[in-house]
């Protein structure tokens, strides 16, 4: 049997209210916010400090420019900002 670990502390980000966790995985943890301008619900992934090597901040870029290309399908999520 695998321990589950406790979920990260959702970052405070200037202009979100974070409202809850939406998931967890092995590299990162993903987060509901409120958007207050303008008002939306948006998910944040945050990586987690532990696994921030270069190999992890590489797939999270690939990742990001993937998602943005194809944000045009109605099944993937639309990218508003990664850093």
């Amino acid at each position: 049997m695998t321990a589950r670990r406790e979920p990260s502390t959702p970052p405070t980000l200037p202009g979100y209210d974070p409202v809850r966790l939406l998931g967890m995985g092995g590299f990162a943890d993903v987060f509901l916010y409120d958007q207050r301008m303008p008002r939306r619900s948006v998910a944040v992934k945050v990586l987690l400090a532990g696994h921030l090597g270069d190999d992890v901040r590489e797939r999270f870029r690939t990742e990001a420019d993937t998602m943005a290309r194809l944000s045009h399908h109605p099944s993937i999520v639309t990218i508003h900002h990664a850093d």
